[in-house]
């Protein structure tokens, strides 16, 4: 048997593993895993900004439609939907119920002299 060296142990021992295919097949695949990782949490901050994005979008929708129903309730008892105009200087702002009871037009304090039914969609 030959004489052989602790170092050369070592040394060859570092050698045969940088040719072995096992450890090849390992550093490809913490490699791969690698890009699996960043491509993952590049899609997971895509998703978090559409997620965010589709929030904001909600959130401004349901506050339009809270703003248009209030725009869209009489002025004088706020419980129903305006429904008739003053005559004849057309404003709308009430009911039929509250509009029966006004004498003169509330926004413009000219006489009516009737109230149109209207239907606003």
């Amino acid at each position: 048997m030959k004489n052989t060296n602790f170092c050369d142990i070592t040394h060859r021992g570092r050698v045969d593993k940088r040719n072995d295919p096992n450890i090849k097949i390992s550093i490809d695949f913490e490699h791969k895993n690698l890009d699996d990782v960043e491509q993952l949490e590049h899609l997971e901050m895509e998703l978090k900004k559409q997620f965010t994005g589709k929030q904001v979008s909600q959130t401004i929708r349901y506050v339009e439609g809270q703003v248009l129903r209030s725009e869209l309730q009489c002025g004088i008892c706020l419980e129903n939907d305006i429904n008739c105009t003053f005559c004849p200087c057309g404003h709308t702002m009430s009911c039929m119920g509250c509009s029966e009871l006004c004498k003169v037009c509330p926004i413009c304090r000219s006489s009516i002299h009737y109230l149109q039914k209207v239907y606003l969609s």
